[in-house]
């Protein structure tokens, strides 16, 4: 279940990625909103995806690896190579899942992060400008 959560946000993040916001772009009124919404909604969502990604145990998915420790508590203590190289093969592709998980959980929380900087940046330093009066208005006089 959680590797769908890892893909579901690695396709979220590319397809942010994918259309870029540029300060350029924002001509209008019209324009200034479209790109205010599509960066809501997109902080929503990414903010959704870290929470499932918390409750399912993201921010420490290396407590799993503690269970999966050496000996499995077994009483013997005759060594099996083969036992051996496959325990530590297993460790090896548990470390690597869970390193995974903690780097998309790392990504979406920088993705929120500059979300919420560009959002600040709109509300902070937009003047939407009224067509029939000509006067400047800022969030502050809004």
């Amino acid at each position: 279940m959680s590797e769908t959560l890892v893909t579901q946000s690695e396709k979220y993040l590319k397809k942010i990625q994918s259309k870029p916001i540029l300060a350029e772009s924002i001509e209008d009124f019209e324009s200034f909103i479209e790109i205010f919404i599509y960066l809501k909604k997109n902080l929503e969502h990414l903010q959704n995806l870290r929470n499932k990604m918390e409750i399912r145990g993201f921010t420490s998915p290396y407590s799993a690896l503690k269970r999966f420790g050496k000996g499995g508590g077994s009483n013997t203590t005759e060594v099996i190579p083969d036992d051996v190289h496959d325990q530590s093969r297993h460790a090896q592709y548990f470390r690597i899942k869970a390193s995974n998980k903690k780097n998309i959980l790392d990504q979406v929380k920088s993705a929120i992060a500059s979300h919420k900087i560009a959002i600040g940046h709109l509300e902070e330093y937009a003047t939407i400008t009224c067509k029939k009066c000509s006067q400047n208005y800022k969030k502050n006089n809004i």
